[in-house]
């Protein structure tokens, strides 16, 4: 593309319709293969090990495997991965979607944001999480997100509108951001308006973590902070690729993909970051992201999640508590059990009631059971 060298023009698991009306449909309708202008962020020099040791047919692995099975031979699965910490313990693809393809997580990039942005509290660059946002982010004047305090955009509440249950700001948004119609600074602005007192009123909202992004844009930029607090750490195997909008800016709520298994690797340095592997502050501030702070009973039928936390669901309908959920459009899930050290990791293009409840019954059994 010529503009960059870091600017790839990188090929993604998507729909094959680059505008559709349902905000839900947005993104994926049917599997298929297109590109987009994104940036790349280098993999590791040294990739972490995950070692395979898949199930056995036993009696034992039986009803796991029927159910992973059952995930995975979804028409509209494109993958499935299950991991015991460093241990790949079942894995499958279908059609079009391989080992080293690249696919799109969606709204999981915004719990990355939000983990990325903890990373500058523990840096000392930002004091707490009840900061107002616009003291680090003056793009955010004369909006409702640069009133709001910084906790309140990392839980959806920064009161401003919203307009499609998606968390597009408008049906369209997506589509018109990679077409160069729109930019994420004009929306921001375009949908700046308080509709409603900040820090009261949940609503999931892809604006709210595009704020954060501006707040991580004058401390050295989303990208980054990412790759050097973050991406850094978890050894990737790949490439991954954020897409960006004209200005170059990354979309800061739907734009990261990578392959299956290095958004495995992802989950399982999230789970470090969780469990204090990387420090005492970020332990703390992982703690504060994935534990409740909103009841999103309201919106439960939609997402199958009862809780929010900083731009991550927990709470599933069906099974237990004790995980918490990274969730994009179209069926992305990332379940992270941090006391077992168990991960879930499903990529698809469908996401409804009936398969949320089946991978969350997957991965509930995965966490009890003996390996």
């Amino acid at each position: 593309m010529g503009l960059y060298k870091t600017l790839v023009c990188a090929t993604f698991l998507i729909s094959t319709n680059s505008v559709h009306a349902q905000p839900r449909a947005d993104f994926v309708t049917e599997g298929s293969i297109r590109k987009f202008l994104s940036e790349e962020i280098k993999a590791s020099p040294a990739a972490r090990l995950l070692k395979e040791f898949p199930l056995e047919a036993t009696r034992i692995n039986r009803s796991l495997l029927n159910l992973a099975d059952a995930v995975a031979n979804q028409k509209t699965t494109l993958g499935v991965l299950l991991l015991q910490g460093n241990q790949i313990v079942y894995e499958k693809y279908n059609s079009p979607a391989t080992a080293t393809s690249i696919q799109q997580g969606f709204s999981i990039t915004k719990s990355i944001v939000a983990y990325s942005l903890g990373t500058l509290i523990c840096e000392g660059q930002i004091k707490n999480t009840n900061e107002n946002a616009l003291n680090h982010a003056p793009s955010l004047q004369g909006t409702v997100y640069g009133d709001a305090r910084i906790h309140d955009l990392l839980t959806m509440r920064s009161g401003a509108l919203i307009v499609e249950p998606s968390g597009l700001a408008y049906a369209d948004e997506y589509n018109h951001l990679l077409q160069g119609r729109t930019t994420l600074v004009q929306n921001l602005s375009r949908f700046g308006a308080r509709v409603n007192p900040s820090g009261k009123v949940f609503n999931y909202l892809g604006n709210d973590t595009q704020a954060l992004s501006e707040i991580m844009n004058t401390y050295g930029g989303t990208t980054e902070i990412f790759k050097k607090n973050m991406w850094s750490k978890v050894q990737a195997q790949n490439s991954a690729y954020w897409q960006v909008d004209k200005n170059l800016k990354p979309i800061a709520w739907a734009g990261l993909a990578m392959t299956l298994r290095d958004w495995g690797r992802l989950a399982i340095f999230i789970g470090e970051l969780r469990n204090g592997g990387h420090g005492e502050c970020m332990k703390n501030f992982m703690i504060e992201a994935t534990k409740k702070q909103v009841d999103t009973q309201d919106r439960s039928n939609q997402n199958g999640f009862k809780s929010y936390g900083f731009q991550t669901w927990m709470d599933p309908i069906t099974g237990s508590s004790g995980s918490f959920w990274l969730l994009g459009a179209g069926g992305q899930y990332i379940g992270i059990d941090p006391n077992t050290d168990r991960i879930l990791v499903v990529s698809s293009y469908d996401r409804n009631p009936q398969r949320t409840e089946a991978v969350q019954k997957l991965f509930d059994v995965f966490r009890r059971h003996p390996i």
